[in-house]
């Protein structure tokens, strides 16, 4: 079972609508995300090199409005 399917729907489909980052688009890679405590690089480092930027099903994503960056993982 994913992680999603333990999700309220409307929780999941907004973890859904959320983009992944690139590294160009996060101006500090050495920032923390606020959950996890890691690194966003670290978080980025561990993502397989073969997935397309925003399409991954781990990284990081910015929230619209707020623009707070936090960790993803599926």
């Amino acid at each position: 079972m994913s992680t999603s399917d333990s999700l309220d729907p409307i929780v999941a489909n907004a973890l859904a609508s959320l983009d992944l980052l690139i590294p160009k688009d996060i101006s500090n890679l050495d920032d923390s995300c606020p959950i996890c405590l890691l690194t966003f690089r670290a978080v980025l480092d561990s993502r397989d090199d073969n997935v397309v930027p925003g399409k991954a099903d781990a990284g990081v994503a910015r929230v619209g409005g707020c623009g707070h960056l936090f960790c993803v993982e599926e």
